[in-house]
């Protein structure tokens, strides 16, 4: 970082809180993330010509992390970190633990310095996160972030502001941590303006036939239990999809949509998604249903997906609009992301007399 700046606060001095203010200037971080998660590391990142790829050099150190090389018959791993257990896998349910447990961590630490006397504000200016996800071979840059939080002394709540720039984009959010009277701690963040596809890539591939882009919103609920908070009992997200456009092929359609309520079982990696009209250009339908997230050790991450889509009215702009929706799709089925595959247990849809099922 550019450097450390101590400040005090007179006003909060004479108020009994501590008037210390800290703040980081122009911090740089980089990240490394794979099948094993987030990490901080150091790479570089050379540009490739017209015809070439960009390649990034990630500098190690003493340990090296293993090579996951993604084949037919199923992930392979080499190598594993000097002197630590084998490292396994882990669902996407549990990396949203564990990260959520880890934020949930640094806000209570800021709690404490404040409780000790230490300081009261912890600020970013003007910082940069860059993230190389190995996986997708992405390389995402967060710069110009903004970040604010504040504790007193005698409460346990954090408020706290944070923006940054993804992409052109400027995406800006809040920060909430309360303590219950039982001493259990619940998280509120809010952002909005966020482009989904930095940290849900597939969302927006550009390979892809079908994507998802733009910027929309989402507020995340979530309620911390355990000693120290170290355990999650669930929440619930709220995602706003309106400014985004669904891409099919070559055609661009508006996504307009209330915002999509899901709950979230942590202990059963299970995601129930209230029922919410979704209506991307002329044609929409109401969605809802159960995702249930896991891992496989051979082929990693995997999401079972209960769905039921009612009301299914299909206008594609080159056609006439239907004489009438269709009544109901009924969709059973798995999914493992890192190879693409879906598999359909059930598929049933129904129209009037008509009635179509497949199984396999």
């Amino acid at each position: 970082m550019e450097a450390l700046e101590i400040g005090f606060s007179a006003g909060r001095a004479v108020l009994g809180q501590p008037g210390a203010e800290i703040t980081l200037v122009a911090p740089r971080l980089q990240v490394v993330q794979d099948l094993f998660g987030p990490r901080l590391a150091q790479f570089e990142l050379i540009e490739g010509t017209a015809n070439e790829h960009a390649l990034v050099r990630v500098i190690e150190g003493e340990s090296a992390f293993p090579t996951v090389g993604i084949q037919n018959q199923g992930l392979s791993v080499q190598g594993n970190i000097l002197g630590s257990p084998a490292l396994s896998l882990r669902s996407d349910n549990d990396w949203l633990i564990y990260n959520l447990v880890a934020g949930e961590e640094g806000l209570s630490s800021v709690v404490q310095n404040a409780e000790d006397g230490v300081f009261s504000s912890f600020s970013i200016r003007n910082g940069s996160l860059e993230m190389h996800d190995s996986v997708y071979g992405l390389v995402r840059s967060f710069e110009k972030i903004e970040l604010e939080i504040i504790s007193q002394k005698g409460e346990r709540s954090v408020q706290g502001d944070i923006s940054a720039e993804i992409a052109g984009k400027r995406m800006q959010g809040t920060i909430s941590r309360t303590v219950n009277a039982n001493g259990s701690a619940r998280l509120i963040t809010e952002i909005t303006n966020l482009d989904f596809s930095a940290f849900v890539p597939f969302m927006d591939d550009p390979d892809g036939q079908v994507a998802l882009h733009g910027t929309g919103g989402i507020i995340i609920d979530v309620d911390f239990s355990g000693e120290g908070n170290t355990s999650i009992s669930g929440g619930t997200f709220l995602i706003d999809l309106n400014g985004t456009s669904l891409r099919i092929l070559e055609d661009e359609y508006p996504v307009r949509a209330a915002p999509m309520e899901i709950i979230w079982d942590a202990n059963e990696a299970t995601f129930d998604i209230k029922s919410t009209r979704f209506q991307a250009g002329d044609s929409y339908a109401d969605f809802s249903g159960v995702m249930a997230m896991g891992v496989d050790q051979n082929f990693g991450p995997t999401m079972r997906m209960s769905t039921q889509l009612k009301n299914i009215y299909l206008h594609p702009s080159d056609l006439g609009p239907p004489e009438k929706p269709i009544e109901e799709l009924q969709f059973l089925g798995w999914s493992a992301p890192l190879y693409g595959a879906v598999g359909i247990d059930h598929l049933a849809a129904t129209s009037g007399d008509f009635k179509m099922v497949v199984s396999g």
